[in-house]
């Protein structure tokens, strides 16, 4: 039985109908006859339905728990239905934690509350806010998977294909856990880079305040380092090739530091030189309109993005950031 990866996304999306939810159903019933029936997916979409299935399946128990027939049904729907994509699942769960759990309750932990899939095809970086508070800077061209809600979860988790900037809201009884590929950051409440293409040979975790874990999925050998800790101005290294795992100093995240700026009725051209000396990147405005603007305001304790969102909502006015250059046009 085979579907098509276009009804998958709008399944995960919860924008299917009731008869195209059981279409999915059925399809997914039917691994057990089917030798990879994932293999046609992404690495993030196999994941997220992984894990929204495995939500239904729980569900189910909840339902049926004190009927025994209906148990048997179960189990020999998890056990064979699920025993090949499952494994994904488990090798990420095993190594969240520094002490070792019981596998069952990895198991448990996997049956989340309904994923969003948010994916940016702008070419402006897009601002979300998760349910705890978190708030995550999508750069374009990536994928994010996250939970409606972490309430409940030992772990709050989500699944990074791309580049994003998160500035996690603390919380030491549920630490934060990125996951892209091979590679695990875990942070309790801090700001950080995650740069991690599924097609990429390096992965990069740069730290702005606080301090991150950062670890692999899977045991090293005695040669390489299998986790290492950040802190501000640090980032982690991981070469896919040779698995090798190392820090470095890093600078360039400058832009995503937090400080306070006053305004009083400033030509814009002055507010973009001070942007500019302050987080040492260039604004290149495009519109000469623009330019005879003037602002009045008060930034306490932003950053250079949360600047330009405010900008662009109260000028009428729209930016690109690309590297260390900034893009800015009047909307269209």
């Amino acid at each position: 039985m085979k579907i098509s990866t276009t009804l998958i996304d709008k399944y995960l999306k919860d924008s299917c109908t009731a008869e195209e939810r059981e279409l999915v159903h059925a399809w997914y019933r039917s691994f057990e006859y089917e030798e990879e029936p994932l293999a046609g997916l992404s690495e993030l979409q196999q994941q997220a339905l992984n894990q929204r299935m495995l939500d239904q399946i729980d569900r189910n128990i909840l339902k049926s728990e004190n009927q025994s027939s209906k148990k048997t049904t179960y189990f020999r729907y998890f056990s064979i239905g699920l025993a090949a994509t499952l494994l994904v699942l488990l090798g990420l769960f095993l190594f969240q934690t520094e002490q070792p759990v019981k596998v069952k309750h990895k198991i448990e932990m996997a049956a989340v509350s309904d994923l969003i899939m948010l994916q940016n095809d702008s070419k402006k970086m897009k601002r979300q806010a998760l349910s705890d508070g978190t708030i995550i800077w999508l750069k374009p061209q990536s994928q994010i998977v996250y939970p409606k809600s972490f309430a409940g979860n030992k772990f709050r988790e989500v699944t990074l294909n791309g580049e994003a900037f998160f500035d996690v809201k603390h919380d030491n009884a549920q630490p934060f856990i990125i996951k892209t590929g091979h590679v695990l950051t875990k942070v309790l409440g801090t700001s950080f880079n995650v740069k991690a293409y599924n097609n990429a040979e390096r992965a990069e975790v740069s730290v702005v305040t606080g301090k991150v874990l950062v670890y692999l999925d899977k045991k090293s050998d005695d040669k390489h380092t299998s986790e290492v800790y950040l802190l501000p101005n640090q980032k982690a290294v991981y070469a896919k090739t040779t698995q090798d795992l190392h820090k470095e100093k890093d600078l360039s995240l400058k832009i995503w530091e937090k400080d306070n700026f006053t305004f009083d009725d400033t030509p814009i051209m002055e507010v973009v030189k001070t942007l500019e000396k302050h987080f040492l990147v260039h604004i290149q405005i495009q519109n000469p309109e623009i330019k005879k603007y003037t602002l009045k305001a008060d930034f306490s304790k932003q950053n250079l993005p949360n600047i330009l969102e405010l900008l662009s909502k109260s000028m009428d006015i729209s930016y690109e950031i690309l590297d260390q250059q900034i893009l800015i046009n009047k909307n269209e």
